[in-house]
């Protein structure tokens, strides 16, 4: 948001800082970053998926169907006991080391008008079952039901929803695999934890949700994980949710856990929160290349989003953002947004929430502000950051809140606006920015009332060394802090060796 001039004086420069740091060290054992400009070039080396790392679904895995030739075609199968499953296996003894294993059937629940292709319903069995080289398509409800106290593994299959309404798997207990599996053209989402059976485990690795086999139903999601009586545990590794007509990559819900890496996102939306509190998500060294949001999380706690890479997206839309959010971190992250201008595009922000930290995060070029809480409450931070090419502010702490607080520190880049604007927040430390704002009209940092009585807030604000000179700016710039309103704000700062302060 572009800031209005307030009337201030210029106070300058002074070295060093009694102000703690909380942000979390270096971690893997990186470089220490020190107070220089040199500081902004580790920063950029270390954001992003980690060099060598691969994201998406890994060489020589291909989803799908391993040899189609070898199908032979079958009605759609139940089994509720282990004399059933026995009677269909072509290998196997049942165990856990062993599973029953059924292969090379292909069902087509819609010329047999089924609510389900495979419907595994034994809540208290004790065997395991694999299905593998298989299609499973055009089935009501779903083309796979699982209610087990055991395990399945589904391994190179195709599962698609030709045209019908059902979802692809349906849990509803269990521990539940998919490997090298394509889910496609389905109406009601890819795979949904339903029900109250039982815990649920949830493993999806190098799967593919694409249009393979047609497009997805409006506001479909890859992995939905519903509400449940017991914790759901989702993991997600080396995967790609890769079309354009999937509504959501992976939508979260309460009662779950959800662990996101090596994956792609190139949908409309890739992790999107619900209504209910998530308790623990982690998405690491995943590319987001999404047409709205990337992250849209509400209601997260214990939450970490890291070594990550968001791609731009359509205008008017944020990149992440995070909704009344628990204690989390977004770290080693980078951020890439050309589109769109004013609110709303944004690429790194959080609304009403406590606790929050974005540290060691670049952005390349953002058409809005790079990083912004909104209304924080607790201690929020953004530290250890660059902003490259960015339009407005770097970074923008809005909103007054009683439990206003944080900390903005050794930030870097170029903004055409404000480097650091704090507006009707309270109890801000901010030190060690290095911004170059010559492009703009303002200062490095900024202390401004908009929304609240005059003279209240901001308050309590501490502001101090080292800011840039004004020679460090091409244009010799008005480099320096300006704010007046609040009780308890200071500042102090170096120019032509003498120290100034000021207080309000």
């Amino acid at each position: 948001m572009r800031v209005s001039p307030i009337a201030l004086a210029l106070v300058a420069l002074a070295m060093g800082s009694s102000c703690r740091n909380l942000t979390a060290p270096p971690p893997r054992g990186e470089m220490p970053i020190d107070d220089t400009r040199v500081s902004a070039r580790a920063i950029r080396e270390a954001a992003g998926v980690p060099v060598g790392a691969a994201v998406g679904v890994r060489p020589g895995a291909s989803p799908g169907l391993a040899d189609p030739s070898r199908l032979i075609s079958s009605d759609p199968i139940t089994i509720e006991s282990r004399v059933e499953a026995e009677q269909l296996a072509h290998d196997g003894d049942g165990t856990t080391e062993s599973p029953y294993v059924i292969r090379n059937l292909s069902i087509d629940g819609a010329t047999t008008t089924a609510n389900f292709a495979f419907r595994w319903n034994d809540p208290e069995a004790d065997y395991s079952i694999r299905l593998e080289n298989i299609r499973l398509r055009g089935s009501a409800v779903s083309q796979i039901y699982v209610a087990t106290a055991t395990s399945l593994v589904v391994s190179h299959a195709e599962i698609t929803g030709a045209g019908e309404t059902g979802t692809g798997a349906r849990i509803a207990r269990g521990q539940v695999s998919f490997e090298r599996t394509e889910f496609s053209g389905l109406e009601d989402d890819g795979i949904q934890t339903v029900g109250s059976d039982g815990p649920i485990e949830l493993t999806v690795a190098d799967c593919r949700f694409s249009d393979a086999h047609g497009p997805w139903g409006s506001g479909t999601k890859g992995i939905q994980g519903q509400s449940t009586a017991d914790l759901v545990r989702i993991r997600v590794v080396s995967s790609e949710f890769d079309s354009p007509s999937l509504g959501f990559g992976l939508r979260t819900w309460r009662n779950a856990a959800y662990e996101v890496t090596n994956t792609l996102f190139r949908c409309e939306l890739g992790i999107r929160g619900g209504t209910e509190t998530v308790e623990h998500l982690v998405v690491t060294r995943c590319v987001f290349e999404t047409t709205r949001s990337a992250i849209w999380g509400e209601h997260f706690v214990d939450w970490e989003v890291g070594y990550s890479e968001f791609r731009d997206n359509a205008a008017g839309v944020r990149l992440v953002r995070f909704d009344d959010c628990g204690a989390g971190r977004a770290h080693h992250n980078k951020f890439t947004k050309t589109t769109g201008e004013g609110p709303g595009n944004e690429c790194l922000e959080s609304f009403d929430s406590r606790d929050v930290v974005f540290d060691y995060n670049w952005v390349t070029t953002c058409t809005e502000d790079a990083f912004e809480h909104v209304r924080p409450r607790g201690h929020c931070v953004v530290s250890r950051s660059v902003g490259d090419d960015v339009a407005l502010q770097i970074v923008d702490f809005f909103g007054n809140d009683p439990e206003n607080g944080g900390e903005i520190s050794h930030i870097y880049g170029n903004c055409g606006d404000v480097g650091v604007l704090v507006t009707d927040v309270d109890n801000i430390s901010v030190h060690d920015i290095h911004t170059d704002n010559s492009a703009g009209r303002w200062s490095n940092v900024t202390l401004e009332q908009r929304h609240t009585e005059p003279g209240t807030h901001p308050a309590g604000c501490t502001v101090r060394s080292p800011l840039p000179t004004p020679e460090q700016s091409a244009e010799g710039g008005p480099f320096g802090v300006q704010g007046i309103v609040g009780p308890g704000n200071t500042a102090e700062w170096w120019e032509d060796g003498a120290l100034q302060e000021f207080s309000s």
